[in-house]
Parts: C-alpha cells; sequence; structure tokens
C-alpha cells in the first residue's frame, strides 16, 4: 500500500514538472521576436561612368538620368547627348573639344559655339477662330482635305552662346506647292506673289530662347486625293543656314457629305417672317399663293461640314417674288438671290426656310421650277422643287372667276377667294350649324342587397419555432456524473 502511495505522489510530481516546463517553453516562443540580419558594411567601389560627351551634376536636372547605380545615395545624373545645364533643366548644346568622363571625381565639361541655331517646322488645322493677327496652334495636321485651309509655322532655337538674329525664307513652288495660296501671316512675315517667297525676320533670340513665325494657306479644291506638298523652310543666320521638311497629304476621303431636300409648305394664318409653321405639304400653286420653301441638309459622314454655303436664286423665276426668310440666310435685291452660311456636325440636320408669292398671271398647267444650290468642303449639291400650276384650286384661294374653283365653290368677288355660295365669309368653307338640344327627364331607382357573409373555417397558425428546451439536459448530466464518479475512484485507489 505504500508503495502504491509512493508511487501515486511520483506520478504527480512527474506531472506538475512537464507542465512546468511545458509553460516555460511556451511562454518563451510566444515573446521570441525575429532579428534583422545585418546589412552589409560596405557598398560597390565604383561608379559607372557615363559617356564622355555627356554633363553631369550632383542634382538631378530637368530631363537627366542618373549615372551611378540607384544604390548609391551619392550618384550622379547625366543630360542626353549635345544637352547641357542651364537653370536646373538639360537643354540644346553644342560641343567642340574633348571633355572628361562623368564620374565621381570628374564633370565633363564642353565649349560653345558662339553661334548656333535649329528649326522645326509643322502644321496646324485652321480654326474659325483665327484671325489675320491671332493663330491658335493646338491641333496638329499631317493630312489635310481639299479647299480647307491650314498653318505652317516654324520654331528656332537659339542652340549658341550669343544672341542672334536670323531669317526664314520659304517658296511655295515645286513639290504640289502650286495647290497652295497664301491668305495671310504672322510675325512680320511678307509675301512676294511673283517669287511665290514667305519671308520672316527672327530678331535677337538670346541664348536658350526661341522664335518662331507662321502663315497660312488654302488648298485648291480641285486637289486631288493621296496628293503629298512636300515644303522646305531655310533658316539663315550669319553664314549658315539650317532647314526644316514638312510633307501632307490630301485626304479627301475624310470629307463630309451631305444629303438634303426641297420642299415646298402652305402658308398658314400665323406666320410670321423668319417663323413658318409647316404643317400642309404642295405639289401645286394657285395664282397669287404665298408658300414657304424648305431646304433641309443632313450630314451622314463622321466628320464636320465646314464652310456650308446655301445659294437659292430667283432671277431666272420671274413668276415668283421673294417675300422673308429665316435668320442665318440674306436676301440680295440686285441679285435676287438668297444665301445661308452655316456649319453641320456629323449626324446633324439644318432646315433653311423662305417664303416667295406666286405672280397673278400664271396659267394653268405650267410649272415653277426652283433649285437651291449647296457647297461645302470642294463638294456641292443641288436641290430642286417643281410645282405646277393649277387655276381650278380649293376653299380659300385666289380666283378670278367660278371656273377656277373645285366643285361646290364659287369665286367670292369680293375676297376673290373660292368659297362655299352659303358662306362666303368662312374661310375654311365650313358654314355654321344650328344645333338642337333635347332634354330627357329620367328617374333613376336605387335598389339595395343584401347577402348574408359566408363563414370560412380557421385554424391556428403553425409556429414557426420550437419553443426553447429547459435547462436540465439529462445525456449531458449523466456523462458528467459518470466522469467525476471514475476520477474520485482512482483517487481512493491511489491511496
Amino acid at each position: 500500500m505504500n508503495k502504491k502511495k509512493i508511487l501515486a505522489i511520483v506520478l504527480v510530481i512527474l506531472v506538475l514538472l512537464l507542465g512546468g516546463a511545458s509553460i516555460y517553453v511556451a511562454t518563451q516562443l510566444s515573446t521570441k521576436q525575429a532579428v534583422a540580419p545585418n546589412a552589409p558594411t560596405s557598398k560597390p567601389a565604383a561608379f559607372e561612368t557615363c559617356d564622355a560627351r555627356l554633363i553631369c551634376s550632383t542634382t538631378q536636372p530637368s530631363g537627366a538620368t542618373q549615372c551611378a547605380d540607384s544604390n548609391h545615395a551619392d550618384g550622379w545624373w547625366c543630360c542626353p547627348l549635345n544637352k547641357t545645364i542651364s537653370n536646373g533643366a538639360c537643354v540644346d548644346f553644342v560641343w567642340t573639344g574633348a571633355t572628361t568622363a562623368c564620374t565621381a571625381t570628374g564633370v565633363a565639361t564642353a565649349t560653345a559655339v558662339a553661334t548656333s541655331m535649329t528649326i522645326a517646322k509643322d502644321a496646324y488645322a485652321d480654326k474659325s477662330t483665327n484671325t489675320t493677327t491671332t493663330y491658335t496652334l493646338d491641333s496638329p495636321i499631317t493630312t489635310v482635305d481639299s479647299g480647307d485651309s491650314f498653318i505652317y509655322s516654324f520654331y528656332v532655337v537659339n542652340t549658341g552662346s550669343s544672341t542672334t538674329s536670323a531669317t526664314i525664307t520659304d517658296t511655295l513652288t515645286g513639290n504640289n506647292l502650286d495647290k497652295l495660296t497664301y491668305v495671310d501671316d504672322q510675325y512680320g512675315c511678307t509675301y512676294d506673289s511673283t517669287s511665290r517667297v514667305v519671308t520672316c525676320p527672327i530678331t535677337n533670340v538670346a541664348p536658350s530662347k526661341t522664335g518662331g513665325a507662321a502663315f497660312k494657306v488654302t488648298v485648291a479644291s480641285d486637289t486631288a486625293d493621296a496628293t503629298v506638298i512636300t515644303n522646305t523652310a531655310t533658316l539663315t543666320y550669319g553664314s549658315n543656314t539650317v532647314q526644316a521638311t514638312k510633307a501632307i497629304t490630301v485626304n479627301n476621303t475624310a470629307n463630309a457629305t451631305l444629303t438634303g431636300s426641297k420642299d415646298a409648305y402652305k402658308d398658314v394664318s400665323g406666320n410670321t417672317a423668319g417663323n413658318y409653321t409647316l404643317s400642309t405639304e404642295m405639289n401645286t400653286v394657285s395664282k397669287s399663293q404665298t408658300y414657304v420653301y424648305t431646304i433641309a441638309l443632313n450630314n451622314t459622314s463622321a466628320v464636320t461640314a465646314t464652310g456650308v454655303t446655301v445659294k437659292d436664286s430667283l432671277a431666272d423665276v420671274s413668276n415668283l417674288t421673294f417675300k422673308d426668310a429665316v435668320n442665318g440666310c440674306t436676301w440680295s435685291t440686285t441679285d435676287k438671290v438668297l444665301t445661308c452660311n452655316t456649319t453641320i456636325i456629323a449626324g446633324a440636320t439644318k432646315t433653311f426656310a423662305f417664303r416667295v408669292t406666286a405672280a397673278a398671271g400664271i396659267a394653268n398647267g405650267d410649272t415653277i421650277s426652283n433649285t437651291a444650290n449647296v457647297t461645302y468642303n470642294g463638294d456641292s449639291l443641288s436641290l430642286t422643287k417643281d410645282l405646277t400650276v393649277s387655276t381650278v384650286v380649293g376653299c380659300n384661294n385666289t380666283c378670278t372667276s367660278n371656273d377656277e374653283c373645285s366643285t361646290g365653290l364659287t369665286c367670292d368677288t369680293t375676297s376673290s377667294k373660292c368659297r362655299l355660295a352659303t358662306c362666303l365669309n368662312e374661310t375654311d368653307c365650313n358654314c355654321g350649324t344650328t344645333v338642337t338640344t333635347t332634354t330627357v327627364n329620367t328617374v333613376y331607382v336605387t335598389a339595395t342587397l343584401t347577402k348574408t357573409p359566408t363563414k370560412v373555417a380557421t385554424r391556428s397558425a403553425t409556429p414557426t419555432t420550437l419553443p426553447e428546451t429547459g435547462i436540465l439536459d439529462i445525456p449531458g448530466a449523466a456523462a458528467f456524473g459518470g466522469g467525476l464518479f471514475l476520477a474520485v475512484v482512482g483517487i481512493l485507489l491511489a491511496l
């Protein structure tokens, strides 16, 4: 019995020791922190050297790249070839003589040429806001439509070490330049129409500063598609010359495409000058009739149609007299021509309208033909409307005798209009009628229907949740009690 007690005590001690050891190890592991490895105490001994022609700096100029490995905090920065550092940026520079390598101990040096200039040439789309004194150059182009205007521009940089003046000359001959017509210029340029030479002075350009010039031209409307217009400008300073060339391709496939129609509508009593209601289309016209012509234009392309001009002449239409037109159109009493100017964006439709009055002497069966001519982007469109003269007319149309009025109508000698004989003052030929109203006495009977409500059997609703169980759990209690009992017996046996 004593041996059992001793054995039990020993086991208890061992369990306690193992438990304590486990707690200690776990505590140590939970509080253990990672230790970073030591950084190297040195870095590569040598820098990457830059090209001997490069200018370098220990600070980064705008446009420079680092010439040492990125891990070197004291690395150097190099400008591209033919650049030097000015005001914290890499700028154009001209080199002469030898240079030294760009390293941690040496910086490249060079000698600037006293006089040196560069020129660049470009082309820009002409804007509707441009004037003869102000160009907006924000849409560079490489293609142009025939009939369009565009702008040549020049950009000059003084890459030397002294202030310099120069002259730009641009000759508009050869290389399809005969397709261009000089329009105007900026910055003091001049144009000699005999030699077709544009001359632009560039004065007093300081080192690293710029100068410029520009002039506008128009491409001939008959220029064929895919024509390449190549233009070269020459910059002269001192005894030196440099050139810049720009090629423009005519691309008429990008032109806008317009479709249109011309129609005629009856004039209504509410119409005023430039404000017309278009409700009833017409194909015949009577004596002295006033009516409205409309010209509808639709841009079916994906580009804007600019410079759209509508011209409608009545010079050869002696039996029509112009009356008025919508805003955006003007009438020339001398030429008897209506002119409308506009721009139509892609997918849009614009309509112009004007009123005319037919002559009183037109003959039955004649045709009044009127044509509107539309031009845009070097293209053209003709729209014609034919109206047949009919002296046999309907209600409220002009007449001189009864045989000119439709069946059932008579020619009113006071108004000279076709009317119903029974109501000559009615312009719509609808004589007024008397309406008789008959009142019928009606007796309403109200009946009350009583119905016994039907009973509906009901049942209690099935609960959607089960009631909570009691706190007593018999299987759980039994298991707990059994375990407790075995533990007591084991202790007693150990003792």
